[in-house]
């Protein structure tokens, strides 16, 4: 199940400047003209101006691609508002961008035993991080805690809770969900993926349903993504759509 090219161009870079060392690289996606959705994980207690956001194949500095096409779009951040309840932020950058089109968010869960594609500029298996890439998972779980390798959830909360504005009683009201994947023994995210997209296919085209928030120590097997229907209302406020 392969990403079309619309989707793939999306996928941003998201590289923060640190005084305490060298620059740090997160993953986000393109879900309105000048709004980055990311994990706020990746800026914690960083202003804006120490985050630029791009877009291509690749991610300079960390990755010198010499694959033929256009140079990376960079694009200056302006501002940034972090959900104060889930990891997830949102990027605003200084201008509207261009050659890349937005993602709509998904406005339900994923269900267990769905495909989908990670997405990020994290290490591959080489060990070099900043080349655009993604993988095939599968979605194992959703609910308010991590699903283990049983596939049983710490919390007992079940599949297919509805977006944040159809929330009902129990677990699924409880607040920002998690989604829990598993791409096999080969594949999966790793360092620089962190705020990456969660793709699933709907009936209109590819949307994002999970931003990752924790990746397995290994690269491999099960990750977690914040489940974006859950904060979907939070999105769209910011965002105007």
């Amino acid at each position: 199940m392969g990403l079309d090219d619309v989707t793939a161009a999306a996928v941003a870079a998201i590289v923060a400047e640190s005084d305490a060392g060298g620059p740090g690289l997160c993953s986000g996606v393109l879900v309105a003209p000048r709004f980055v959705l990311t994990a706020a994980h990746c800026a914690a207690g960083a202003a804006p101006s120490a985050l630029r956001v791009s877009f291509g194949s690749s991610a300079a500095p960390f990755a010198h691609s010499d694959r033929c096409g256009p140079p990376a779009r960079a694009y200056a951040a302006v501002a940034l508002e972090r959900d104060p309840d889930a990891d997830v932020m949102l990027v605003e950058l200084a201008s509207d961008v261009s050659g890349a089109r937005v993602v709509p968010v998904a406005s339900t869960s994923p269900v267990a035993g769905q495909t989908a594609v990670i997405a990020g500029f994290g290490l591959d298996g080489q060990g070099a991080a900043g080349e655009r890439s993604f993988a095939a998972t599968t979605v194992v779980g959703v609910g308010a805690g991590i699903t283990d390798d049983s596939g049983a959830e710490a919390t007992g909360a079940s599949d297919g809770c509805p977006g944040d504005g159809d929330a009902g009683d129990g677990a699924c009201a409880a607040g920002p969900l998690l989604v829990t994947v598993n791409s096999g023994a080969e594949a999966g995210a790793c360092a620089g993926d962190s705020g990456g997209p969660l793709f699933v296919r709907a009936a209109s085209g590819w949307q994002v349903a999970g931003l990752l928030s924790e990746g397995s120590p290994y690269c491999t097997g099960e990750d977690v993504f914040v489940d974006v229907a859950s904060v979907a209302n939070w999105i769209r406020a910011r965002v105007g759509s």
